[in-house]
């Protein structure tokens, strides 16, 4: 078979996430918030041992549960803390405090019902 053939059938048999990760690239504008979140996954993690640790935590009923409990507690804190952000720049804005502007407050202040 011609390489170019070979290549054809790889990307057949090529899982979504790779396909992904394969074309990922054409949406990553320069300086974005986009592209730094990206290099920071890419540098950060092996993205192998990521994968595999995911589905590890997803194997068995008993995992599934102690992943779930993990990270409730991780985005629970993290809800908490942006709430007291939230409440910063209300007071922020009343004149009540001299707390600085926070991008994540008002992200949050509009959309955490949402998000949550």
């Amino acid at each position: 078979l011609s390489p170019d053939r070979m290549a054809a059938i790889r990307r057949l048999f090529e899982s979504e996430s790779a396909r992904i990760m394969r074309t990922i690239r054409a949406n990553k504008k320069p300086g974005s918030l986009s592209q730094a979140l990206d290099k920071t996954l890419r540098e950060g993690h092996d993205l192998t041992t990521f994968g595999l640790g995911t589905a590890a935590a997803l194997a068995n009923r008993e995992r599934y549960i102690r992943f779930t409990n993990s990270m409730y507690a991780v985005y629970s804190t993290m809800e908490r803390e942006m709430d007291r952000l939230v409440d910063f720049q209300r007071a922020r804005s009343e004149g009540e405090c001299e707390t600085p502007f926070s991008p994540v407050a008002m992200v949050w202040g509009r959309h955490g019902e949402t998000l949550r």
